[in-house]
């Protein structure tokens, strides 16, 4: 690729994290596990981040978040069941995907429908015959196994070709004969996804799939430490502005609108140009939406689910740059697992998909500015800006250190002069 990909999640450091918000719940009551998963992972959810946050005790508490129609980050329970669940989960998941509970319009109840062929596949992994079974049947194409396939004929193109990747995830042979006797007739199953305009057949992504995660996950060291107790005053005497671009691609449903990034980067500036604690600097920086045409690509490309690297590239290319809202993304660096974004570290452009709370939307946007900005991530305090983990609760992700201040005011366009700290 032209530039590195900001990093994915550093494990280490939320296995070590003392603070109590994000610490291992000793006990995995049904507020531990709302709390774990309403967190959002930018780079997606790791088996460490399952086991450390959760863990199996808590695989009870998931299930019944599955099924309650209220709940607002369904994705992620189906993310944390696909290293945590096992043959006892398969039925609420193949249950999910027969009847949805939720508004299906919403993003993440959205997300969780189409991650969990995938969640079955992490199941069957770990040795679960009916999770296998159940992938098999959903990419069968004769038509008395579609008839007893669970919801098989209810199945969208983009169900059938999360199933493909579910059987790569499954890493087993059965499975992988499939894929290959899929792959030998140039097509998926007749509902599959359409090609896209890189040339990758689903059959194709899936065994590209199945072979890099042979070959065992990217892993690095984590970085960073608690933010340095400094001045919280910003030395700058002007303001920074950075104007964002966005556009939704045409296949979503619910779309980021002018008002609400409107929204997004106001609050974002609020929490970045105020100091709330001891080392967060009240940077005098201002982001602004800047007007952009709105959409790219097109309905049927394939391009609003990220799947590889090929096509986030195609995402990241795509005009104006920036800001490109996407439907899903499973590829940010590797494999991932309901990762929120995904963006250049020095570069122009960041993929995101939407978020309901608006802070956690906030602060990942400013989150994934910071990659393009050349900010690397400090995985060690959930305060600060570039903590790999997007909270809900407004006293988080909102800090920067002198030297991340610095970068923002590296670049962009310098405004009025400071009307104190934190300018505003």
């Amino acid at each position: 690729m032209r530039t590195r990909l900001c990093a994915p999640v550093a494990l280490l450091g939320l296995l070590l994290l003392g603070t109590p918000s994000l610490a291992n719940p000793k006990d995995p009551t049904r507020d531990n596990v709302i709390e774990a998963v309403r967190t959002g992972y930018v780079h997606g959810v790791t088996a460490e981040i399952a086991h450390a946050r959760v863990g199996v005790a808590g695989v009870d508490e998931l299930l019944s978040l599955l099924a309650d129609p209220d709940f607002d980050a369904r994705d992620n329970v189906v993310a944390f069941l696909h290293h945590l669940g096992d043959d006892s989960s398969v039925e609420a998941l193949l249950q999910q995907l027969q009847q949805p509970v939720g508004d299906q319009f919403q993003p993440a109840n959205d997300r969780a429908l189409l991650l969990i062929p995938q969640t079955l596949g992490g199941i069957a992994g770990r040795g679960s015959p009916r999770a296998l079974a159940a992938l098999l049947d959903m990419t069968d194409e004769t038509p008395e196994d579609a008839m007893r396939s669970p919801a098989r004929h209810t199945l969208s193109p983009d169900l059938i070709a999360m199933a493909l990747r579910g059987l790569a995830y499954a890493q087993d042979s059965v499975a992988l004969e499939r894929l290959v006797a899929l792959q030998n007739r140039g097509v998926g199953p007749k509902s599959g996804r359409s090609i896209s305009p890189i040339g990758d057949a689903p059959a194709d992504m899936a065994l590209e799939l199945y072979d890099e995660l042979a070959a065992g996950p990217v892993t690095r060291a984590p970085e960073g430490g608690e933010m340095p107790q400094a001045s919280s005053s910003d030395p700058e005497t002007h303001i920074t502005e950075h104007n964002l671009k966005f556009a939704n691609h045409r296949a979503l449903s619910n779309p980021m609108t002018y008002s609400r990034a409107d929204q997004l980067v106001a609050h974002a500036t609020t929490k970045l140009s105020t100091s709330t604690f001891a080392g967060d600097m009240a940077c005098c920086i201002r982001t602004i939406r800047k007007s952009a045409k709105g959409w790219f690509g097109e309905s049927g490309d394939g391009l609003d689910i990220i799947d590889n690297a090929n096509e986030l590239e195609s995402v990241w290319d795509a005009s104006p740059k920036r800001f490109k809202v996407v439907r899903m993304i499973n590829y940010c660096n590797g494999p991932a697992q309901n990762a929120y974004g995904c963006g250049q570290i020095e570069g122009n452009d960041i993929a995101v998909v939407r978020r309901a709370n608006l802070h956690q939307e906030a602060m990942l946007w400013a989150h994934e500015f910071g990659h393009n900005l050349g900010l690397e991530h400090d995985d060690w305090d959930p305060r600060s800006l570039m903590f790999p983990g997007i909270s809900t609760d407004p006293d988080l992700n909102l800090g920067l250190s002198a030297q991340e201040c610095s970068v923002f005011h590296s670049q962009g366009a310098s405004a009025e002069e400071c009307s104190g700290v934190g300018c505003f």
